[in-house]
């Protein structure tokens, strides 16, 4: 188990993408954003940029995402 960090670039920008390995079948994606405060969002978990944020689903948030979804 851990954490693992794949480094990629896009448009001359470094980004970073932070995901565990929890089987064989199943990957659990953590964060995906640019280089800079990459980590300091990991540990948080919440990436903001400008006016744009990135925070995880909150477990009771399922549901009414479930449905969106499938409208």
């Amino acid at each position: 188990a851990g954490t693992y960090i794949l480094k990629f670039k896009v448009a001359n920008s470094k980004w970073l993408l932070a995901y565990e390995i929890q089987s064989r079948s199943q990957i659990t994606l953590l964060l995906v954003g640019p280089h800079e405060n990459f980590y300091k969002a990991l540990n948080n978990q919440v990436f903001n940029l400008k006016t744009f944020s990135l925070v995880p689903i909150r477990y009771q948030d399922r549901y009414d995402i479930m449905r969106w979804r499938n409208e």
